[in-house]
């Protein structure tokens, strides 16, 4: 960790990548010493830090040392398998042909429909072009939604027609092309709703992530590298990261200490069950009217994953607005993935999903 005098940035160098983060207080000399804001050092050796108010005390806990200790005491052999095989998908050149198919409806309105499709390459999982197309068949869902809030039949103008037609016939067009190890992107579109929304077609448009990540406290260089070297090393600690700081330095250690170790039971060995060739993780959580199962399916041949399959379905009771959610992904063999998703509220609004992702 690297900090200079009188200076808001610091640089750190973890595993020989290089990351920096913006502190909003500078280190500084006094008396022949030299003080350095505590939380930014501490976070950048990958501690935990907190402060209890009624004790006026930092809390500073060693979270890579607790979680390193407790990952020892458990085996992590078909996430190991999983992640390996995840590895592949991020060198190389991977092209791919998706296809997306889907309907929406609000308050028993006709269906919006809309299909979309997806070309493009993708090398070593950080460059990418990429042409998406989406098309959309508003007009009975308009229409119907006018006749359902009582406004009556809709009056389109020529114009309103034209434009209703071109989103059907020729949909909305985007270009994206991006670095995400540099963290830009760039990006057009072409349709006539965007050129009427004063966006006109050819104009090339640039975002830059790192900019973006950075202005919400997030370090963007630390997130890519650790998602390109994901294991359960690094997603156990992201996971606990989302946490809230601590708060009462006398139980500090003891609950971040039983957090680590509920994390590490929920993706160890021994929470797989074995069903032929396969193991599967499954959880059910039921709490307060809302009840979700989750299911991770690891397709095992020979020590090694070729594929894997995912489900969550989440409903939630409530009279006045429930909800019941599905979604349903997975990869074969040959690296070809499906997803659907569905999404159900009563009258309120319902919408169906399906993608299919080829390796072209």
């Amino acid at each position: 960790v690297t900090m200079a005098l009188g200076g808001t940035t610091a640089t750190v160098e973890r595993d020989g990548v290089t990351s920096t983060i913006t502190m909003d207080v500078a280190p500084y000399a006094h008396d022949n010493r030299t003080f350095v804001p505590v939380r930014f050092a501490a976070q950048a050796f990958g501690c935990t830090v907190g402060w209890d108010q009624d004790d006026q005390t930092v809390i500073l806990i060693d979270t890579e040392k607790l979680v390193e200790d407790t990952l020892s005491k458990y085996k992590f052999t078909y996430l190991d398998q999983y992640t390996q095989y995840s590895q592949k998908f991020n060198t190389g050149i991977w092209d791919f042909d998706a296809q997306l198919n889907g309907n929406l409806t609000m308050m028993g309105s006709d269906p919006l429909t809309f299909t979309g499709t997806g070309e493009g390459t993708v090398a070593d999982a950080m460059k990418m072009a990429l042409d998406l197309g989406i098309k959309l068949d508003l007009k009975a869902f308009m229409e119907s939604l006018n006749e359902l809030s009582g406004l009556g039949a809709t009056e389109w103008t020529t114009e309103d027609l034209a434009l209703l037609n071109d989103l059907k016939t020729n949909g909305i067009n985007i270009q994206l092309r991006g670095d995400m190890e540099e963290g830009k992107l760039y990006f057009t579109a072409d349709s006539q709703l965007l050129e009427m929304s004063g966006l006109p077609a050819g104009t090339w448009y640039s975002m830059d992530l790192g900019a973006l990540y950075g202005s919400m406290g997030m370090d963007y260089t630390s997130l890519i590298s650790a998602s390109i070297d994901m294991d359960y090393t690094t997603l156990i600690p992201m996971l606990l990261s989302v946490g809230e700081e601590p708060t009462d330095c006398t139980s500090a250690y003891s609950d971040l200490a039983t957090a680590v170790n509920l994390v590490a039971g929920l993706f160890c060995d021994d929470a797989f069950t074995a069903n032929g060739d396969d193991r599967v993780l499954h959880y059910v959580f039921n709490q307060d009217g809302v009840n979700a199962a989750f299911t991770f399916t690891l397709h095992l041949k020979d020590d090694a994953v070729p594929g894997y399959d995912l489900s969550v379905t989440c409903d939630v009771e409530d009279e006045q607005a429930p909800v019941s959610l599905t979604l349903e992904a997975g990869m074969d063999a040959k690296d070809q993935m499906t997803a659907s998703f569905t999404l159900d509220s009563g009258e309120t609004m319902a919408m169906e999903m399906e993608a299919a992702i080829p390796r072209a």
